[in-house]
């Protein structure tokens, strides 16, 4: 199964990203964007690919660990642009990497056994592109994003695409850092 970590997009947000998704998709129709539904919005954290289940059971405890001692972050998603730079083929929305969600992000990895990897860079993705498109929109953004939970997401492909199903959610505790 293939794996990954990351934090879910509310009901509430998710319909301000879907009014982004589809200005964009308007604006670079010519390469024929294929939006993400909504019900795949997510923050990925840390992707795992292909796992066993021993190692599912071991992210799985790390991650438990972990959550039971920290806080609800919130984060501003502040631009939509081809991601991750303008001749990307994936439109996003990026948030800053903040000292709270780096600091949460290190200590995960070290929690569930990961090693450092790619440094992170915040984004949901809302749309695949299949080439670049030039030139990039680039769409100014100011919205709150509070995170109150983790999940644990199975990349599941079918003859309709794929879809993130949520194996496991471990809440946050209230206090926003």
């Amino acid at each position: 199964m293939r794996l990954f970590l990351g934090f879910p997009v509310p009901d509430a947000l998710s319909l301000e990203l879907i009014g982004v998704r589809d200005q964009a998709m308007q604006r670079m129709s010519a390469v024929r964007p294929l939006p993400v539904v909504a019900s795949n919005f997510h923050m990925t954290l840390i992707f795992f690919g292909e796992v066993t289940v021993s190692a599912m059971e071991q992210i799985v405890m790390g991650a438990e660990q972990f959550c039971s001692g920290q806080s609800a972050l919130s984060l501003q998603l502040q631009r939509g642009h081809c991601f991750p730079d303008s001749a990307g083929r994936v439109f996003a929305v990026e948030a800053p990497l903040t000292s709270a969600l780096s600091r949460f992000h290190r200590l995960l990895q070290e929690a569930v056994g990961e090693r450092a990897g790619r440094p992170l860079r915040p984004h949901i993705t809302l749309a695949r592109l299949p080439r670049a498109f030039v030139p990039a929109p680039d769409i100014p953004l100011d919205l709150g994003y509070d995170i109150s939970e983790l999940c644990l997401y199975e990349s599941e492909q079918s003859q309709w695409g794929v879809r993130y199903r949520v194996r496991r959610r471990w809440p946050l505790s209230s206090s926003a850092v």
